[in-house]
């Protein structure tokens, strides 16, 4: 999200980590401009409402192993901030940190991701790639995740980068994934295997569960042929459920 201001995604977050009493945490380890996404959304998050509002960044993976948890042991409420994701997953994945990050989740803990914090959520992340209609392989590089959010993708910036070809290759060499591609201003609201979405813009939903492709076959940069992909472009209260 560009402008935290006056969000409809900030306002769903703070209400659903438990409104004016809600524990905050902003995690700011994929920005390059931590000290200002902790203002800004400082600020967002004290204008609707909440008052115990802590964040956490982290500079060298060493951090991670030695942090203080209490902010994340205490939080209702985590937002993962934009910037690089694999930033965040260098430094933050199999350390104390991490384990936090799962334990708080498990307990329910509300999650919010930004861009980058988005990516980060599932098992298995869309780390960086090619912009383009046209899947071909090798446009779409992935990497591991927190794995917060079981059996899907995400991209972000989806629409207003045209990466529809990056999120058909990643599901064409994944298809038992969901592809979930969020547009900018716009959210995802995920429990279990369901989701809302929230906000200005649109989520575009890559299904290739009953899908063949040539993928297996492939060289880097051929194109992608597949067949029996179900593509869904959802809006603000619309609903998908994928079990």
């Amino acid at each position: 999200m560009s402008d935290p201001q006056g969000n409809a995604i900030l306002q769903t977050f703070v209400a659903q980590a438990g409104g004016r009493q809600a524990h905050l945490l902003i995690v700011t380890i994929a920005s390059a401009v931590p000290e200002q996404t902790t203002a800004d959304y400082t600020a967002a998050f004290q204008a609707l409402g909440a008052s115990h509002i802590t964040s956490l960044h982290l500079n060298q993976r060493a951090e991670a192993f030695h942090i203080s948890l209490a902010a994340v042991q205490q939080a209702t409420g985590i937002y993962l901030s934009g910037g690089n994701q694999l930033r965040f997953t260098s430094l933050v994945l199999g350390t104390p940190l991490a384990e936090a990050l799962r334990a708080a989740h498990q307990r329910g803990a509300v999650f919010l991701g930004s861009s980058a914090g988005t990516a980060v959520l599932p098992p298995l992340m869309l780390a960086y790639g090619e912009d383009g209609a046209e899947p071909r392989q090798g446009m779409a590089a992935l990497a591991s995740g927190l794995g917060l959010v079981e059996g899907v993708i995400f991209d972000q910036h989806f629409s207003q980068r045209g990466r529809l070809g990056r999120l058909l290759a990643a599901v064409a060499n994944n298809p038992h994934l969901l592809g979930v591609g969020v547009d900018e201003n716009t959210a995802v609201l995920i429990e279990g295997q369901h989701l809302r979405v929230l906000g200005q813009h649109g989520v575009t939903v890559v299904d290739g569960r009953h899908s063949t492709s040539n993928a297996a076959d492939l060289e880097h940069g051929d194109p992608i042929h597949t067949h029996n992909i179900h593509l869904h472009h959802l809006v603000a209260g619309d609903e998908f459920n994928w079990a």
